[in-house]
Parts: C-alpha cells; sequence; structure tokens
C-alpha cells in the first residue's frame, strides 16, 4: 500500500483532534489559507514536519507514519480520501498549465505581430510595398539599393 499525501493526513489529524485550522495557521505563523493549501500537498521539507508534528500534537514519527482507521463504513486506507485529493491535485496543475497555456499563446500573438510589422517595415524600406512603389524617392533608394548589391 502506498503511502498517503502528507496534507491528507495533517486534514486528518486536525479533523480527528478537532482543531481549529485559525489556530494551527496562527500557531504555525502562516494564514489559513495556506493551511488549507498544505491540504492538497504530497509531501513536506523535513523542518515543516517537525513543526507541523508539534502544532498537531502528535511525534514527527505519528504524523509521517499515520494509519487511518476504519470510519464509518469509510475505506480502511483512506483511499477515497487519497482520491478526492489526487483529483483536487491534477486540478490545480491543470489550471496552472492552462494558465501557462495562455500567456505562451499571448506572447506568440505579440512576437508574431511583432514580426509582421518588422516585414512590413523591410518591404517599405526596400521600396517593396504597394503604398509607396509609385512615389519617386522609393525607386531612387531602390537603385541605390540595388547597385550596392551589384545586381
Amino acid at each position: 500500500m502506498t503511502r498517503p499525501p502528507i496534507g491528507l493526513i495533517i486534514k486528518t489529524i486536525i479533523k480527528q483532534k478537532n482543531l481549529s485550522p485559525t489556530r494551527i495557521a496562527r500557531d504555525l505563523g502562516i494564514s489559513k489559507q495556506q493551511v488549507y493549501n498544505t491540504y492538497v500537498r504530497a509531501s513536506l521539507q523535513e523542518g515543516e514536519v517537525d513543526r507541523w508534528a508539534e502544532v498537531l500534537g502528535v511525534s514527527v514519527d505519528e504524523l509521517v507514519n499515520y494509519q487511518f482507521e476504519p470510519n464509518n463504513g469509510a475505506e480502511a486506507d483512506g483511499s477515497g480520501e487519497v482520491l478526492d485529493l489526487i483529483r483536487k491535485m491534477f486540478e490545480q496543475e491543470l489550471r496552472e498549465k492552462n494558465e501557462q497555456i495562455r500567456a505562451l499563446q499571448e506572447n506568440l500573438r505579440a512576437s508574431q505581430e511583432a514580426l509582421k510589422l518588422s516585414q512590413q517595415m523591410q518591404s517599405v524600406l526596400l521600396g517593396k510595398s504597394p503604398e509607396y512603389s509609385d512615389r519617386s524617392i522609393i525607386p531612387l533608394h531602390r537603385n541605390r539599393i540595388q547597385a550596392l548589391a551589384g545586381v
């Protein structure tokens, strides 16, 4: 059996001990939202585990090796909650990736527009732009460019 994510364990202990997320946040020196964000984390850094264990009133060993118990027909391994947590983590990751895709698409559009403007400027400078081709100065410049190029 795989070990459940630490966020699920923390959420379960808080629920079992009837602890307040507000009090947990205050004791950890973090926001209440950060407590809720921890519920969907798969792991914690070692220093974080120590702090969470202390605030939750359990040993580090109890926290990292927590065993789910049957509860009113719930599965003993907490797999229903684990699947829900994995779904939430996947949805969050998907939202982040979609935002990255939107940002990349916007950058691509801006780059394409800059390229188009650059090509238009190049056409004007080389006298290939239809809107400037009948002006007398453009053929003069075109002749000078061709002469320089040896054409």
